[in-house]
């Protein structure tokens, strides 16, 4: 009475069981698939400084040579347009 019958095979296991057999469990993967990308993209976005902290680390640097007195300030001023 409750098992499985008819036209349904016991690969029920697509999205949702709305897609029975072999394409179901196709499906099944190729969304988990781009579920893992999509958060791997997401944590590697949020977490991808590289590009931001050189160009501070350089500015830091700059405005330590002009302090000390190694760069006039028409140098420092270019040299602070070409890092930004």
């Amino acid at each position: 009475m409750y098992g499985q019958g008819g036209n349904f095979s016991t690969w029920l296991c697509g999205i949702g069981g709305f897609i029975p057999g072999p394409l179901g469990m196709i499906m099944t993967v190729i969304l988990w698939g781009l579920a893992l990308v999509l958060a791997f993209k997401a944590i590697q976005y949020l977490f991808s400084w590289s590009g931001k902290g050189k160009s501070i680390r350089s500015l830091n640097i700059l405005k330590e040579r002009y302090a000390a007195g190694e760069l006039n300030k028409s140098e420092f001023e270019q040299m602070k347009r070409d890092i930004s």
